[in-house]
């Protein structure tokens, strides 16, 4: 259980995850004490909040990546089944210990066009 872990093993630098969404801010929080630099692949509404102000408004939040085109859902490479699409936004956070000041927001694709 990641929010019952302690410390993270030696040498870890950065955690990076897709945390269950109902406890990323709990995710965020904690993995903030464990390593200096996270990177949580989390809906784009995870910026509306105001009980996650301490870890958005907080000075750590380095930079927010979203992504320009939708995730696609379940087209790995291989992938024969249905294809569909995602109709919710989804992007890179990007926390810092050693950051101070306001995040910075740039765009990405995870195609290659």
């Amino acid at each position: 259980d990641f929010l019952r872990t302690t410390s993270a093993p030696r040498g870890v630098e950065a955690i990076v995850t897709n945390p269950p969404y109902k406890l990323a801010g709990e995710f965020v929080s904690h993995a903030l004490h464990l390593a200096p630099k996270v990177y949580m692949l989390l809906r784009l509404a995870f910026l509306e909040s105001e009980k996650r102000r301490p870890i958005l408004d907080g000075g750590q939040l380095a930079r927010v990546l979203p992504f320009r085109n939708r995730l696609p859902m379940m087209h790995r490479d291989g992938w024969d089944g249905n294809k569909s699409s995602s109709a919710v936004a989804f992007a890179w956070f990007v926390w810092d210990r050693n950051h101070s000041g306001d995040a910075t927001i740039k765009r990405i694709s995870w195609s290659k066009r």
